[in-house]
């Protein structure tokens, strides 16, 4: 065990120093992109207006990373996996429910499905919850074949997402009148 005991030349020291630096440089990347890669999901209200309708829509989105230290160590927000989403659509103050339907979200690309991925990205995924014809002057239920038509009142639209096992939910109440724009989200106070 003699073969231990020799002193280390000095240059030995600082080649020994900087793999240290280089190894402890490299272990914080992966440990801040699991802190603060992870994705973060903010869900809103909006509207689309199309040429002969508008639509009260749903948008979902996962930001990038907006803080300027965490993208200079190159931290990226982690695509969000297995989304899905179901809005309800009642009469504001009455819990009979008019409609339900699992959403066919649209993403950023243009592909509709129930269940999709979502990367980092400025631009929300998005899903119909009503939908106003212009020239016919009614609200529909956003979806395929539907024939429930909304009269003029208050609703309110409540919608779940569930994101890998985490349940966001969220409502919002919107107006159905019989002139155009026929139906919008009501103002948050």
């Amino acid at each position: 065990m003699e073969w231990f005991s020799f002193p280390l030349p000095a240059w030995w020291l600082w080649v020994v120093s900087i793999i240290g630096i280089m190894a402890f440089v490299m272990a914080v990347k992966p440990f801040v992109q699991a802190i603060w890669g992870k994705p973060e999901i903010e869900v809103d209200f909006g509207v689309k207006d199309l040429e002969g309708g508008r639509v009260l829509q749903c948008e979902i989105c996962n930001p990038p990373i907006r803080h300027k230290i965490l993208r200079l160590l190159g931290v990226t927000r982690v695509t969000a996996e297995d989304i899905t989403a179901e809005f309800r659509i009642k009469e504001h103050g009455r819990q009979s429910e008019i409609f339900a339907a699992v959403a066919q979200i649209q993403t950023f690309g243009g592909t509709y499905a129930h269940r999709i991925s979502l990367a980092g990205s400025v631009i929300p995924a998005v899903f119909g919850i009503a939908i106003a014809i212009m020239d016919k002057g009614e609200v529909k239920p956003f979806g395929e074949d539907v024939t429930t038509v909304l009269s003029p009142s208050a609703y309110c639209a409540y919608v779940r997402i569930l994101v890998g096992g985490k349940l966001i939910t969220k409502e919002r109440t919107f107006v159905v009148t019989d002139e155009s724009p026929y139906a919008y989200w009501e103002v948050s106070s």
